[in-house]
């Protein structure tokens, strides 16, 4: 992360869901970002499977939020549904991610962390590199695109024991 650009996490609550919708709609991310009504929104805070964190800039307001499912597969397979920031080219989107990557790892069982992202999408496709994710793999038009065509989607995932070895080299 950035040392510019601090990161704190905090678990969202219904009070939240008007930014997270807001966030979510921005223009032009409709080819790149999942969209949850209200409803959604508070069944996954709700969820026992999943948490939707957060991401607060250093006075303690949120510019980002990501949602993560199947915190309790049997697998250890977490799932990382979405991850939106408010404002680009700031830092803020690398350092969210590196904080929910932490989360991941260290307040659950996982063995894999794992995102789909829509093609086309080079900001995020570098991020997740930067990160330590790996893409595994192509789906081929996996997924309705806005115009109703389809779109391929890119498979990426970090394992427990690189992020290990990443956050052990980043502190020597």
């Amino acid at each position: 992360m950035d040392a510019q650009t601090p990161v704190r996490l905090r678990r969202a609550s219904v009070e939240d869901i008007a930014f997270m919708m807001a966030t979510e709609r921005q223009p032009g991310f409709e080819w790149f970002i999942g969209q949850n009504d209200a409803a959604e929104h508070a069944r996954v805070i709700a969820g026992p499977s999943s948490a939707t964190l957060l991401g607060l800039d250093a006075a303690g307001v949120p510019q980002g939020f990501a949602i993560l499912k199947d915190l309790d597969d049997a697998q250890g397979n977490v799932y990382l549904q979405r991850i939106v920031i408010a404002a680009h080219g700031q830092g803020f989107g690398r350092g969210l991610l590196d904080q929910v990557v932490e989360f991941v790892f260290s307040s659950t069982k996982a063995h894999r962390f794992w995102l789909h992202m829509k093609a086309g999408n080079h900001r995020a496709h570098r991020v997740y590199l930067q990160a330590g994710f790996i893409e595994e793999g192509l789906l081929r038009q996996a997924m309705i695109a806005p115009d109703g065509g389809r779109m391929d989607s890119h498979v990426f995932s970090i394992l427990r024991p690189e992020w290990s070895l990443r956050t052990a080299s980043a502190t020597t």
